[in-house]
Parts: structure tokens; C-alpha cells; sequence
């Protein structure tokens, strides 16, 4: 399992109505088209193209040459690859990241940036059990693991597939196994990444011997064909 992240500056101030990028599926510029905020462009755009890189290293095939990945829609929305039955994907923005997971077997993935109120949305959606340890916490601490909760719940429900109609107050957190547990059984674990300053990220599978590997360096500049694939593109 391998994660992908990028920041989507360098997609800002560009005329993303007229994108003409052979890396996106037809659908996918269609919503970037329709976003009328430009931050909302740019994390729609740097979704698609985080997720055709990353697509391209994970399967190994060359990034220009590549079409684009079609996809389609399950029975709760989650999107799929047509063409790559074996091969499993989520994406995620927040602030100014967009992240991809990408694996063998049905993942979830969540980016949050600790930014935003916190008091209305953990009474409203979190569980007693989550409340009772925002409260134990320091002042210091509380804002960290309010992201952290949030992250966790989020990953798990876009595993699922269901989104936020299965609630995210329907299952308990275990911090010490690292698991999500409903009605008292284990249903899948979660692994997060804390390095990004102002940032909680976490992916959630349904197998612990699933292993992510954090790829945090940027892809768009990790890569020099990446990089000048998406000048060349906008």
C-alpha cells in the first residue's frame, strides 16, 4: 500500500477552465470546470493528477504515455478503477494538501488541517467515549487529537464506501491496537502519519498486515517527467 501527497500551489492562478490534460478521465475535468472557487479547482485538478501519477508509479507504467484511469462508482458512491480490478484507491484534500491511496485491497484515506472549530463538530458527530478523551486532555494536546479522531472516523467511513450515512459516531476507536471496532468486534485498523506539521493523515484497511508506505515527498517535484508533464499540460 503506498500513499501520495502534493501541495496544490503550483495549480493555483492558472486558467482551469481551459485544462486540456490528457492524465484526467473526461468526468474529472468536468467537476474541476464546474468548481467556482479556485482553491476548489486546484484541489480537484491536483486530485486527478496526484491520482494518475501515483496510479503510474504503483503499476509502474510511464506517466505521459499512460491514459487516463476511468472509473466508476459502487453501490455507495465510492469510486473504483474499470480496468484494474486488483487495484484499489482513495483521495483526500484539506488546506493545502490533496493525498492518495493507493492498494491490493479496499482503503480509506484522510487528510484534515488543523484548522476550524472543534467544539460543535466533536459534541455533534463524535462519541461520548471520544468526548470524554478530548476532555481529559491538556489544552495543548486537545487540538491534535481532535484532528486525529476526525481523521481516523473519516478514513474509516470512506473504507466502508458508505460516507457519512453510516455516521461517524457508529464505531469505537482503539489507540492502543489500532483498530476500529463495531459491536465489540474489530473490523479494521488504521495507521497514521504525524510528521506533517498542522496536519493529521490516516488510512484505514481491513487487514493489519497491510503496511503503508508514507510517499511524503511531493510527486509533482519528486519526479522531473511528473513535473514537466503538468507544466507542459496547463
Amino acid at each position: 500500500m503506498k500513499l501520495y501527497y502534493a501541495k496544490i500551489d503550483p495549480l493555483f492562478k492558472k486558467d482551469l477552465f481551459s485544462v486540456p490534460t490528457g492524465w484526467l478521465e473526461q468526468k474529472r475535468l468536468d467537476v474541476v470546470r464546474k468548481r467556482k472557487k479556485e482553491k476548489a479547482r486546484a484541489q480537484s485538478l491536483a486530485a486527478g493528477l496526484l491520482l494518475h501519477a501515483g496510479l503510474c508509479d504503483y503499476l509502474q507504467l510511464p506517466v505521459e504515455e499512460t491514459p487516463p484511469f476511468q472509473t466508476a462508482c459502487g453501490k455507495w458512491g465510492k469510486p473504483y478503477l474499470t480496468e484494474y480490478p486488483g487495484v484499489y484507491f482513495n483521495l483526500s484534500h484539506s488546506g493545502e494538501y490533496v493525498c492518495c491511496a493507493i492498494a491490493e485491497e479496499e482503503v480509506g484515506v484522510d487528510i484534515q488541517q488543523h484548522q476550524g472549530q472543534m467544539e460543535g463538530i466533536a459534541k455533534r458527530f463524535f462519541t461520548k467515549a471520544d468526548n470524554q478523551m478530548l476532555e481529559d486532555c491538556s489544552e495543548a494536546e486537545r487540538r491534535e487529537r481532535f484532528f486525529r479522531i476526525w481523521s481516523i472516523r473519516e478514513s474509516y467511513i470512506k473504507f466502508t464506501g458508505r460516507g457519512m450515512g453510516q455516521g461517524l459516531d457508529t464505531f469505537a476507536i482503539d489507540f492502543s491496537g489500532k483498530t476500529v471496532v463495531e459491536q465489540g468486534r474489530t473490523v479494521a485498523y488504521f495507521q497514521e502519519d504525524r510528521k506533517m506539521e498542522g496536519y493529521s493523515l490516516c488510512v484505514c484497511t481491513g487487514h493489519k498486515k497491510l503496511q503503508a508506505v508514507w510517499n511524503l515527498t511531493d510527486i509533482f517535484q519528486r519526479s522531473p517527467s511528473v513535473q514537466r508533464g503538468i507544466r507542459d499540460q496547463l
